[in-house]
């Protein structure tokens, strides 16, 4: 019985001697999640912006076949085939 009970007491006051983080540590970690995510949010700005940028470039013809050839990669992706009357008379 008195192995029972300095066992369970050895596992209750386990707790009391974990620390917790000091308010400087907590502080730094939100600080360098902060700037994570501003730096993903201008990397992302970056990127969409290059792509604006590469499609005011080309001509009316290019952005029509760049168009086009997305819907069908889009269909492709999607595992979704053409239209049947499209299969059979091309």
């Amino acid at each position: 019985m008195k192995i029972i009970l300095s066992i369970a007491f050895f596992i209750f006051s386990l707790g009391l001697f974990a620390q917790s983080e000091p308010k400087s540590v907590k502080k730094r970690k939100e600080q360098l999640e902060k700037q994570e995510e501003t730096k993903q949010k201008m990397g992302k700005k970056a990127h969409e912006d290059g792509l604006d940028k590469h499609m005011k470039i080309q001509t009316k013809e290019t952005k029509k076949r760049m168009k086009k050839n997305k819907k069908k990669s889009k269909r492709i992706n999607n595992n979704r085939r053409e239209f049947f009357l499209v299969r059979w008379f091309s």
